[in-house]
C-alpha cells in the first residue's frame, strides 16, 4: 500500500476549503487538512510538515505572501511545495 500524502489548505474562506476538500477527496492516497488563518497554518506546517500546501493569497492579518516568505526562510519548511490560490476575479476590462 502506498504512503498517504497530506495536503494542507490554508484559507480563511470555509467555502473555498470545502471545494478543495471535495475535489481532493477523489484522489486516492491524499489526506486534506485545513487551517483557517495564517498563524494556525504556520503552526500546523511546523507540527506536521505536509507534503504540499495550498495557500490563499488574501487573508486577514498576514497575507499568503507573508506566510510563503516565513515558510521559505525556515530550513524545516523551505522544501515544502506551495501553490498560491486566490478567489479574486480579474477586474481588467
Amino acid at each position: 500500500m502506498s504512503e498517504m500524502k497530506t495536503v494542507l489548505v490554508i484559507d480563511d474562506e470555509p467555502d473555498a476549503v470545502q471545494i478543495v476538500e471535495t475535489m481532493l477527496s477523489e484522489v486516492e492516497g491524499v489526506v486534506v487538512e485545513s487551517a483557517s488563518d495564517a498563524d494556525s497554518g504556520l503552526a500546523r506546517v511546523r507540527e506536521s510538515k505536509p507534503d504540499m500546501i495550498l495557500l490563499d493569497v488574501q487573508m486577514p492579518g498576514k497575507s499568503g505572501f507573508d506566510v510563503f516568505t516565513e515558510l521559505k526562510k525556515d530550513e524545516a519548511t523551505a522544501d515544502v511545495p506551495v501553490v498560491m490560490l486566490t478567489g479574486v476575479a480579474d477586474k481588467t476590462g
